[in-house]
């Protein structure tokens, strides 16, 4: 951080190798994916990764020229899904990366011209789509692929709700619906998440009284609590100003941006509730079915609540 920057470290005065290297620094790690990502979120698509990987060792053997492009290839898709699986906050989305690499290098290798893979090959492709076939069959009746009639229906709801609001609208659980609508672009709920790991251990995970209890962040370096700094300061001008006509929350796991909220909502010596605070608790939902939003893949993220600008 210290140094001259080049590459990307220029095109974003410097402030990549924070996001890339440091920030992931202080996050936590999920210890039961160390292993399970190998024993259970892999299971599924083995044949196809035994088939890569016979296929990359006959390659090797044959001296192919593409046999290490297509290894990093391989190994970077599933050290990707690894990492992030992880990674406090990584759902089973992130095998996507792995699952990637593994639909890209077992076709490849079932090509192959020699005679073991001319029989492993297709045998590997027929036993990856029986274990594919019988996985949907026995699924439960519960289970669906595809988002069911009601969550079509929440999502439109909401969609509604946003789009007859008088200005921008803040939705870190669902951030592309305002953005669909013409209503402005906020941080991401996991953006932000991620930056606040980079605060002290406290209650439920990191302590969020750091944020205006600025002594407690000298162990950090000087870019991470600017980067702090700025997160405060912009989210708390915005909301003092009032700046979005509605600021949407969802109900589950909350807190750290309630907390965040909650000192330019009512201010530090004030109750939430104040008839000086900018926005306003709406009761209910916008929604019918609170629930019925939640995705069918990553965090479940559902019951969405309105926080309306005090006009």
């Amino acid at each position: 951080l210290g140094t001259e920057p080049t590459g990307s470290q220029r095109s974003t005065d410097g402030w990549s190798t924070f996001y890339l290297f440091e920030m992931p620094q202080h996050h936590g790690i999920v210890g039961a994916h160390k292993l399970g990502f190998w024993t259970k979120d892999l299971v599924p698509m083995l044949p196809l990764m035994a088939l890569g990987l016979a296929g990359f060792v006959v390659d090797v053997r044959a001296r192919a020229g593409n046999s290490l492009y297509l290894a990093a290839f391989g190994c970077g898709g599933i050290a990707c899904s690894w990492l992030s699986r992880m990674h406090v906050g990584g759902f089973i989305n992130v095998m996507m990366y792995g699952f990637a690499a593994a639909c890209v290098l077992g076709p490849i290798a079932a090509t192959h011209a020699s005679r073991v893979m001319r029989i492993a090959g297709p045998v590997a492709l027929m036993l990856q789509f029986a274990w594919l076939g019988y996985a949907a069959y026995s699924r439960s009746s519960s289970t669906t692929l595809l988002p069911p009639q009601a969550h079509q229906q929440a999502h439109e709801e909401l969609r509604d709700f946003v789009r007859t609001q008088g200005g921008p609208v803040w939705i870190p659980g669902h951030g592309h619906i305002a953005y669909r609508e013409g209503k402005g672009t906020g941080a991401h709920g996991q953006a932000i998440f991620d930056l606040l790991q980079i605060l002290p251990p406290g209650p439920g995970g990191f302590d969020t009284t750091a944020l205006n209890d600025t002594k407690k962040l000298d162990y950090l370096s000087d870019r991470a609590r600017h980067a702090l700094d700025c997160f405060r300061e912009h989210c708390y001008e915005a909301i003092r100003t009032k700046s979005f006509a509605a600021i949407v929350l969802d109900a589950p796991a909350t807190q750290p941006f309630e907390f965040v909220l909650r000192i330019p909502l009512a201010g530090p010596d004030q109750k939430p509730g104040s008839k000086d605070d900018p926005y306003v608790r709406q009761p209910g939902s916008p929604i019918t079915r609170p629930r019925a939003i939640s995705p069918l893949l990553g965090k479940p993220v559902h019951t969405p609540y309105v926080l309306q600008r005090r006009k």
